[in-house]
């Protein structure tokens, strides 16, 4: 049963996706786009104190990395929907201008369906203000157990400073956004949920997030969860990560105000000989083959996932203009079935389906 919990810690600590502006919190065009990578280093770290001062300091430089890492992808064909893929779980994202839900989690064990039940952002989403929403979540663990999360969330724009990141790099007006979970998760047999089986567990979760402005992403989390059946504790974890900042997707606060009127999101588009790229895919038995010539230098970011969107290979590449470029993939290791190459090509994105026989 801790794994449940630990991909909800998962699910409540991933990122969204924003641009953070003066004291407040607004959707840019591109809440999440397609074809970002975040590179995330452990950390040791905890909460510091807030002060009485209007601006915070927020001083990591004496954490230390603790070699473990994790990278973040996001998949989409829809301008309103993302998918946010690690190695652990892939979280479905809806978003327009106002709002911002979490609709989806499902991980190797987990399958929960959220509804329009967890508001994750508003926008715009000023200092000191908050939201609150009723989490309802239906789904199932291990496939069999139907498991039923209810509670309540409660996000607020706590602060506004300077972070000092664990290499000593400052980034001024930053925001700290504190998210707050409490909540049941009741598993039973019972396809009905008719009968418990057990009593509930009791989930409590504090979710620290720092915006600097200009990024989309959080430069650094901290995440702190426990789990209680009736009076015994069963699980206590804490745990922090600070992103790879040079290796950040993110825009200028100018380009984000430009944006803001414009369609949000990367539609994909078919295999076409137009714009930066012309293109051909093909398979030779378990390989995927992509040849592409380039009209002018690029930086590409290849996936290869599943319908599901769950991410199988990758590969990042900054290619000059030519002609007769190639990239494989052995694919020896994935099962027969359908799958989806996906091409960003300098902000535009392409798709194509590949069959593995």
């Amino acid at each position: 049963m801790k794994k449940i919990i630990i991909y909800i810690s998962i699910m409540v600590s991933n990122c969204a996706s924003l641009g953070a502006q003066s004291r407040e919190l607004t959707a840019t065009a591109n809440l999440s786009k397609g074809g970002d990578s975040i590179h995330y280093d452990f950390i040791t770290a905890t909460v510091p104190q807030s002060s009485s001062f209007s601006e915070q300091l927020w001083d990591f430089s004496n954490s230390k990395y603790l070699g473990q890492e994790k990278k973040v992808f996001f998949v989409g064909n829809d301008s309103n929907r993302i998918k946010m893929i690690d190695k652990d779980a892939i979280l479905d994202f809806s978003q327009d201008k106002e709002h911002l839900l979490l609709k989806h989690l499902q991980t190797p064990l987990l399958n929960i369906d959220f509804g329009n039940s967890f508001e994750y952002l508003k926008f715009p989403f000023p200092l000191n203000d908050s939201l609150v929403c009723q989490i309802e979540g239906k789904g199932t663990y291990c496939s069999k157990n139907k498991l039923v999360l209810s509670g309540t969330c409660c996000t607020k724009i706590m602060a506004k400073g300077k972070l000092i990141m664990p290499y000593n790099d400052s980034l001024n007006n930053t925001l700290l956004i504190q998210r707050n979970i409490v909540a049941n998760i009741d598993v039973s047999k019972d396809s009905l949920m008719s009968v418990r089986q057990d009593e509930p567990m009791k989930f409590k979760a504090a979710i620290f997030e720092w915006y600097a402005m200009g990024y989309r992403y959080p430069i650094l989390k901290i995440i702190e969860v426990s789990i209680k059946k009736g009076e015994r504790k069963v699980l206590e974890q804490s745990f922090a990560y600070a992103a790879n900042i040079e290796g950040m997707s993110h825009l200028e606060d100018e380009q984000n105000k430009e944006l803001k009127d414009k369609m949000r999101g990367i539609s994909l588009e078919p295999n076409t000989k137009q714009g930066d790229i012309s293109y051909k895919v093909s398979v030779n038995g378990k390989k995927v083959c992509l040849s592409y010539s380039l009209v002018s230098d690029a930086q590409l970011r290849l996936l290869i996932c599943n319908t599901s969107g769950m991410v199988f290979k990758s590969a990042s590449l900054q290619q000059q203009a030519g002609n007769d470029y190639r990239k494989d993939f052995d694919c020896s290791g994935l099962p027969l079935g359908e799958y989806v190459l996906y091409l960003y090509v300098n902000g535009k994105a392409y798709s194509e389906k590949v069959i593995l026989k």
